[in-house]
């Protein structure tokens, strides 16, 4: 029940993204993801989207939601063309209350419509970030 929780919770912030392939990209996790509330989600959401559109690589975006002490970044690794399409590989740092720090990376690339599409999703890990303020 957790686990369904956690996935439906990163889908949920892909698809704000216009990641039309996060449930396929999401399906076989397994393992176990950290619970994200629903308001840290829509800041780690804000920081992802500001780091998509006209973003340098390196731009870090960080996010913290005090009431549940939840902090992260989101980070422009790459720009590229793929298939005609504008691209980002985009890592992604969570620490939430007292868990251990998480991260993994995504590639999504802009959609006809002018959203992104998440087109593969590292499976997230426990991991010692480096947030910057």
């Amino acid at each position: 029940m957790a686990m369904r929780r956690y996935t439906r919770n990163l889908i949920g912030a892909l698809l704000v993204l216009g990641a039309s392939l996060a449930s396929a990209q999401m399906t076989g996790l397994g393992g176990t993801f950290p619970r994200l509330e629903p308001e840290d989600l829509r800041r780690m959401q804000e920081a992802a989207r500001a780091g998509l559109d006209g973003a340098a690589e390196g731009t870090r975006r960080s996010w913290e939601n005090p009431e549940t002490r939840a902090r992260g970044e989101v980070e422009l690794l790459r720009s590229f063309r793929r298939d005609g399409r504008s691209c980002r590989l985009v890592l992604h740092r969570l620490v939430l209350s007292g868990q251990e720090p998480w991260v993994f990376r995504s590639t999504l690339c802009r959609t006809p419509e002018g959203g992104w599409q998440v087109l593969e999703q590292e499976r997230p890990h426990p991991s010692v970030p480096e947030l910057h303020d």
